[in-house]
Parts: C-alpha cells; structure tokens; sequence
C-alpha cells in the first residue's frame, strides 16, 4: 500500500504543476504597443494655462547701479509736434546761357509739369511768351529759338495755349503749342515714343519721323523727318536746318533739332529703346 500512496502522490503532484503551467499560458499579457499608445496619448494631453485674475503689481525697486546714478535719465517721449509747412518758392522760368534752343515754362510762378490748356490774351516777346488765361492763371515761357530760325515777332493776341509737358524714367515729354483763330502760330515739341514721332500742324500738314533700323549696333542712329500736305507726300526736312512748308493757306518754317532712334545697350537702363524728336515750327506771317 504504501508504494501505491506514493504513486498517487507523484500523480497528483504531477497534475498539479501542469495544470499551473496551462493556467500560466491561458493569462493575458499586457500588450507593449498598446501601453505605448496609451503613454504617448497621456504626453499629448494639453496643459491649459491657467488664468491669473489678480496680476500682481512689480515692486518699484530703484535701481542704485552707479552708472545708472550718476546720469540724468532719458527724457520722456513726446508727442510728435507737426513743423509749418513752408510754402514752395516762386519759379521765374530762366534758361541757362548756353546758347542751346531750349524752353521751360511756370504756371502760377511754379514750375510747370502737367497739363494745362486755355484761352486768353497772350504776348510774345524778345525771348518770353506770357499768357493771361481767362481761368485766372499765368504762364510764363522762357524759350531760345535756334539760331537760323526766324524770330519770333513781338506781338499781343487773343488765343489758345496747350501745355503738356512731364518727365519719366523713359524721357521728357514737353509740348507747346500757340493758336490764334485754330490755328498754329508756334510750336515746340520734344518728345519720347517706342513709335516714331507724328505731328499734325495742321488738318493738312504734318511732320513725320522716319523708321529707322534696329539692326545697327549703334546707340544713336539719325531718323529722317518729312512733311506731308495734301498736293505733296514725304517731303525731306534736313536737320538742323529752317525748311518752309506750304498748304493752301499758311506757311510754316520748320526746324528740327534733333530726331534720332536711341537704342538702349545697357542691361538694366533706365532709358529704354525709343524715338526722340526735338522740332520748332512757326508759322511764317
């Protein structure tokens, strides 16, 4: 018997510990992806900062660093006190003595850069045009005709003036036409175009600039000018040189200064590539 008890010992002991082990095995395990998750959703959670109802006021502590001491500190910032504008300055039109046909003009006694047209009593003298419009403004003209043009002769009429004169980057744009019974009795124009310059002097008399190639490497290239009538096409003005110009009606001397194509060589120039033309024209009395 008691080899038997034995055996039933070792047997149920045996049991024992298997059925321990398939109860170890049946346990669920934490998952450490999952814990992770869980951690990582725990670090996410935002913290809301928390609002102070009662902001406590710093202490005035003086500061008692000598190099603070022994300066007087800055002065307060003031508001900003706006200066009496000073009012611009009165333009008389005056050319330089150089001898260059030019013309510059004022309006008002200020430099003139705008558009203005009207009509009015106007005066031409020695080397000045003033015309006293019926808005109540002033124009003055400072002019110097070329040298182998007819002067302008002195005289008082009544009017129309056209102004139309500005500056840009491309060039100066200036226009200066007088009038007398519609029509034209002087004009100064210099002017910038990307297109070749036309000018109507009349209904039946204009003053063209000529195309000129862009296939030259030069900067400066010379653009013929003509005129053209009713009874007559392309007429050949010579630069620099008086030419009279005849319509049924009136004649007109025409000079030009210059007219030329300016080509623009330089990478990032100011002056762009275009047309110049510089022209007085009066009509002959």
């Amino acid at each position: 018997m008691y080899p038997l008890n034995k055996l039933f010992l070792v047997m149920i002991l045996v049991a024992a510990l298997s059925g321990c082990s398939l109860c170890g095995d049946g346990i669920s395990k934490p998952d450490p992806s999952s814990s992770q998750e869980i951690s990582e959703q725990n670090d996410s959670v935002p913290i809301i900062p928390q609002i102070m109802l009662d902001t406590p006021t710093p202490a005035n502590t003086p500061i008692n660093h000598p190099l603070v001491t022994e300066h007087t500190p800055a002065p307060m910032n003031q508001p900003l006190k706006e200066a009496t504008k000073i009012p611009p300055s009165t333009f008389v039109p005056n050319l330089i003595d150089d001898g260059v046909p030019d013309l510059i003009g004022s309006v008002n006694d200020l430099y003139f850069d705008g558009i203005l047209e009207g009509s009015g009593v106007i005066t031409f003298r020695e080397s000045t045009i003033e015309a006293l419009l019926d808005t109540g403004d002033r124009v003055l003209i400072a002019y110097r005709t070329p040298d182998l043009m007819t002067a302008l002769r002195p005289r008082t009429l009544n009017g129309q003036i056209s102004l139309n004169h500005s500056r840009t980057i491309a060039g100066i744009h200036k226009e200066t036409k007088i009038y007398e019974n519609g029509s034209l009795v002087f004009a100064h124009i210099d002017k910038f175009s990307n297109e070749p310059l036309r000018m109507t002097v009349t209904e039946d008399l204009n003053v063209v600039q000529s195309e000129v190639s862009t296939g030259t490497e030069q900067t400066i290239v010379n653009a013929p000018v003509v005129a053209s009538t009713m009874s007559q096409q392309n007429i050949p003005i010579p630069l620099n040189m008086p030419t009279v110009i005849s319509n049924p009606v009136n004649s007109f001397e025409v000079y030009p200064q210059s007219s030329y194509l300016y080509q623009s060589d330089q990478p990032g120039s100011d002056a762009p590539t275009g047309y110049i033309m510089n022209v007085w024209i009066k009509k002959i009395d």
